[in-house]
């Protein structure tokens, strides 16, 4: 694969980023008049050090981050993507075995700081706007898709910033920040996929007011975790009547060692990203906010950044594409000719993607 800063050397992202979007009216949304870097001024909070306190600042750091997140997908990530989608998953009696590349190249963006881009910084993330975590997602996924969707896992602590207590967060947040716990989100059953109101693992909270998980749940990314760090599983289940449509179903954390991972999926590409087989059984569960709301208000809200998301990564590896398929016809030779000269319908296939990306 291609070499470099990613962030840097993609005219595209370049041009964006200086020119097209309207920072202003981003940071003026996003940053709530600098509120992080002056309860840094007001009482010293470490943790808030590097909040922007004006505009060029936020810009700066916006971009800061891009740089360091374009050089580590280019120059680390992409160096080992072959060797870590050759090598794959191994799955035996309910645990997932990762990469050891994978699992280097997770720790290389943990050790450079810029792992938790989406968790707000006072829990100890980075704290940058939808724009930025896009682009990151974009940088890493034209790297390798499977690593870029492990990222994303890691920042679903955002969801639980957004909606769980302040017990909730202090416990776990923090803790995903710093790569310590993963994240996945388990709405889809074997029978219930796009009909989510419909969907039937139970939740039923015992003589002790603890809730108990009891079903099955299907394709859930990084439902196992990653290698030995667990994951907390944000879990869809239904704590109504088997009739009672969406206004039954709740919103709940569950933790992977809570759960048995009965498979994962053998797919056509994405492999070092597991699609798990999740089944609880009196599974114990944190309710999320309040009971009844768990798909109209959360699962919603979180499936509206996980779009976000999975398009940032087909804009990733489409851009991939578009750029190896060039490389390749401006250095192959046939009858004496580089490909982006002759035939006619090898010039004309880079010029192709390039229009699918605009």
């Amino acid at each position: 694969m291609i070499e470099n800063n990613y962030f840097l050397e993609n005219q595209d992202l370049q041009e964006n980023f200086q020119f097209i979007i309207d920072w202003k009216e981003i940071i003026d949304g996003f940053e709530d008049d600098f509120a992080d870097h002056k309860i840094f001024q007001k009482n010293g909070n470490e943790s808030l050090s590097m909040a922007p306190g004006s505009h060029d600042e936020a810009l700066e750091y916006y971009k800061s981050i891009l740089e360091s997140g374009g050089e580590i997908a280019g120059k680390q990530i992409a160096h080992i993507s072959k060797d870590m989608d050759s090598e794959g998953l191994k799955y035996s009696s309910g645990k997932v075995t990762f990469p050891e590349t994978m699992i280097k190249g997770i720790e290389q963006v943990k050790n450079s700081g810029i792992l938790p881009y989406s968790i707000g910084r006072k829990h100890g993330g980075l704290g940058v706007p939808a724009t930025v975590q896009c682009m990151m997602l974009e940088l890493f996924s034209r790297a390798d898709g499977s690593f870029a969707i492990a990222l994303g896992c890691l920042n679903l602590a955002e969801t639980i910033e957004r909606f769980g207590s302040k017990e909730m967060i202090d416990e776990y947040v923090p803790k995903m920040a710093n790569g310590e716990i993963f994240g996945a989100m388990a709405l889809t059953e074997p029978n219930y996929g796009s009909d989510l109101p419909n969907l039937q693992t139970k939740a039923i909270k015992d003589e002790n007011g603890i809730w108990k998980l009891t079903g099955t749940k299907r394709f859930i990314t990084h439902g196992c975790g990653f290698a030995n760090i667990p994951a907390v599983i944000l879990t869809l289940a239904r704590t109504g009547t088997p009739t009672s449509g969406a206004r039954g179903l709740s919103f709940f954390l569950v933790k992977s060692s809570d759960v048995f991972i009965a498979g994962i999926e053998k797919k056509m590409g994405l492999h070092c990203s597991p699609t798990c087989e999740v089944v609880y059984e009196n599974t114990p569960g944190i309710l999320i906010g309040e009971e009844g709301y768990g798909l109209v208000r959360y699962s919603m809200a979180m499936m509206n950044g996980a779009r976000l998301s999975i398009a940032a990564q087909a804009m990733g590896i489409a851009t991939a594409a578009y750029m190896e398929a060039k490389k390749y016809a401006s250095e192959r030779e046939q009858f004496g000719k580089k490909f982006k000269i002759f035939p006619p319908s090898i010039k004309c296939y880079p010029l192709w993607i390039e229009k699918l990306l605009e």
